[in-house]
């Protein structure tokens, strides 16, 4: 399933400081951390993306966590949010190729792999993957607001609360702890 996760990780290329400092910072603009992430993602037959591929992925970004925001309010995304992601579906130009396996043939659409075009269908197909699959219901923004990191609840009764027990799970509990010594105060 992790390669049906690329969506979340494009969600999160808006970075915010988790420990509350106010800084941020929009990672498709770093062009260190753009390189980084195309050779992490195995992209390297992809050139450095022109500032309107950075654009339009940015665009995805902010449909992709528009609409989990309302599904983490219990409403379902708008007919025009659907519209706009199966636009960005549509980007990649698919081609049919019909093949033999072992005792049957299968009809699939394969998809030139060349384009940055493609890459950006395939993370908004990441992204309805999850709709499909019902696993939008557990994919969750970090209960630490200053965080706002997107994550896949993957624990067996889905209460996970934090991206990271040990980063803003201990940051909140230290947070509470403190609270309640200024209030015996």
């Amino acid at each position: 399933m992790a390669s049906d996760m690329i969506c979340l990780d494009i969600i999160n290329t808006m970075w915010y400081d988790y420990r509350g400092t106010g800084k941020s910072e929009d990672r498709l603009t770093n062009s260190k951390w753009v390189k980084y992430f195309i050779e992490d993602w195995n992209l390297t037959y992809l050139s450095y993306p022109s500032d309107q591929t950075i654009h339009e992925l940015q665009s995805l970004r902010q449909l992709m966590r528009d609409m989990l925001q309302k599904t983490t309010q219990n409403q379902l995304p708008s007919a025009d949010e659907l519209m706009k992601l199966n636009t960005f579906m549509d980007k990649a130009k698919r081609s049919p190729v019909l093949s033999k396996k072992e005792d049957h043939f299968e009809l699939e659409l394969v998809s030139d792999r060349q384009s940055w075009d493609t890459f950006i269908s395939e993370i908004a197909l990441s992204f309805s993957k999850l709709f499909t699959k019902g696993e939008y219901k557990r994919v969750k923004f970090c209960k630490n607001e200053d965080c706002r990191w997107v994550f896949h609840d993957n624990t067996r009764n889905g209460r996970k609360h934090w991206c990271s027990s040990d980063t803003c799970g201990n940051l909140s509990r230290v947070r509470r702890h403190r609270e309640t010594l200024k209030e015996e105060k």
